[in-house]
């Protein structure tokens, strides 16, 4: 029965996405952290953001990230990766960030 079927694909959760983000100001903090609150992973990539913005916005958003159980990981020079408690970094390249003190 088609209408059985279209019923028991599972649907996707915005939890289960990982959203990509360009932030040029600091208002937008807010709404990353939002994301993170509603359990989804954030990539967040600074390499437009002026230096000062930047460093406000990677400054409040590894507070948000540990007030929630998260984490954070630089993935490059200007890129971060903000996993909040339900989202597991695993993979050999997750243990090389940790010993060059790149995950917080």
């Amino acid at each position: 029965d088609l209408h059985k079927a279209i019923h028991s694909v599972p649907t996707r959760r915005s939890s289960d996405l990982l959203k990509f983000v360009h932030p040029e100001q600091f208002d937008e903090a807010a709404e990353i952290a939002d994301s993170l609150r509603a359990h989804q992973a954030v990539l967040m990539n600074l390499e437009m953001t002026e230096t000062d913005t930047a460093r406000r916005l990677l400054d409040f958003l590894s507070g948000a990230a540990y007030a929630l159980g998260g984490r954070v990981m630089r993935v490059s020079a200007q890129a971060y990766i903000i996993a909040p408690t339900n989202v597991d970094l695993v993979g050999d390249a997750v243990a090389d960030f940790e010993s060059a003190g790149l995950y917080f």
